[in-house]
């Protein structure tokens, strides 16, 4: 099954951490590249256009996710790529993904959700991203996110929830207090958002997400 859904994965991180000058998202995991990994989940949860948020080394990720879209490694999809010309973080990354999304927009074409997630994560699977869809699909949910409960939950954003149970914030570790460090349930990184409340939005100048 297809879905009206448009994913925005990002791809623009230099990757530090990897000590590599090879963009992040294309060191290899069981013989392809985690963006690979990626594209492979989404197409397999039945999403076939996607955003790809580029930026170090945005030339060499082109070429290889374009080789392995040529070589019919995911099937059918259809793939924009967005420059994020300076690396300002994740909620810019997905400020651009989300202003390319809305540029593609098309009569009658438009996603009525828009997934994000990040492009080095090559465990995701096409069963988490399916029931991240199920719960943001019904009507009213303006959102959903995936979250985990870690024992350690030491350097990560904390989710945390209202009385009725719903996730009302995410806090970074560096900015929480000490009761929202003693949470245990963690952000991890996936989201979607019914782009309705969104054009809404924009129709009265109200800020849009991310923040």
């Amino acid at each position: 099954m297809t879905h009206h859904t448009t994913a925005i994965v990002l791809a623009a991180g230099h990757g530090t951490r990897m000590r590599s000058s090879r963009p992040k998202v294309l060191h290899e995991i069981a013989g392809r590249s985690m963006l690979s990994h990626v594209l492979a989940a989404l197409t397999g949860a039945g999403i076939s256009r996607a955003v790809i948020v580029v930026g170090h080394g945005s030339d060499e990720v082109q070429a290889s996710l374009d080789a392995d879209i040529a070589a019919g490694t995911f099937g059918l999809v259809d793939v924009t790529y967005a420059q994020q010309k300076a690396q300002l973080g994740t909620g810019d990354a997905a400020r651009v993904g989300l202003d390319a999304v809305n540029a593609l927009d098309r009569p009658g074409s438009g996603a009525d959700h828009v997934l994000i997630l990040a492009g080095d994560t090559p465990l995701v699977t096409s069963e988490l991203i399916g029931r991240l869809l199920e719960a943001g699909s019904p009507t009213g949910v303006v959102g959903a996110l995936v979250a985990a409960t870690v024992e350690d939950p030491t350097g990560y954003g904390r989710v945390v929830r209202d009385a009725a149970g719903n996730a009302q914030a995410i806090v970074e570790h560096r900015d929480a207090t000490p009761d929202q460090l003693a949470l245990n349930e963690i952000n991890a990184g996936m989201y979607l958002v019914d782009r309705a409340p969104r054009r809404s939005a924009r129709q009265t100048d109200a800020p849009e997400f991310p923040g």
